[in-house]
């Protein structure tokens, strides 16, 4: 047998070392959307992505990768709660104002609850639907103020009107009233 310098084997060995790397990489991606798919990545009770029964461990670039994609996992996760929950607090308090402190207090204990990258977003992403809710309570409040505004002016017509056909009635048309 020929003894082959180290220093030739190195080079081969990087590289098949960054090729099995990259086939991890991808094995890692690919388990983790079938975990989300098959719901054995859930929440725990603070809203951290939990993987149940994961049928191996992932190390290096290939656990980095699973844990992005079982994070963007649990982001969707999370947003979806959000819409419902926002929703019920904003059905909780139609006043602007109030949905607009409890939706806050809500997002920041939320946020609170994550690890910092994923609390932020999951507050940045909650506080657009805030927002979105917040615009439709005022547009909502507008429309009943001038509802209300309309109504209490056509009141006042009709009490004017009808108290026009009363000195009319009783011949009284010649008072400053009527005039």
């Amino acid at each position: 047998f020929q003894r082959i310098p180290a220093a030739s084997l190195a080079p081969g060995l990087a590289a098949l070392g960054e090729g099995v790397d990259a086939l991890a990489v991808r094995a890692a991606k690919e388990q983790a959307q079938s975990d989300l798919a098959q719901k054995r990545v859930t929440l725990d009770a603070n809203g951290n992505p939990a993987t149940n029964d994961s049928p191996f461990p992932i190390l290096g670039n290939a656990g980095a990768e699973y844990q992005r994609v079982t994070d963007a996992g649990a982001l969707a996760e999370l947003g979806t709660r959000q819409r419902q929950d926002l929703a019920d607090i904003r059905a909780a308090n139609p006043d602007p104002q109030a949905f607009q402190k409890a939706s806050q207090d809500y997002l920041e204990k939320q946020a609170a609850k994550l690890p910092p990258a994923l609390g932020n977003a999951v507050f940045r992403e909650g506080s657009s639907i805030a927002a979105q809710h917040y615009a439709n309570a005022v547009n909502e409040k507008a429309t009943q103020d001038v509802a209300i505004s309309k109504q209490a002016l056509l009141t006042r017509v009709n009490d004017g009107e009808a108290r026009l056909i009363q000195l009319a009635l009783n011949g009284q048309s010649g008072q400053p009233d009527y005039q």
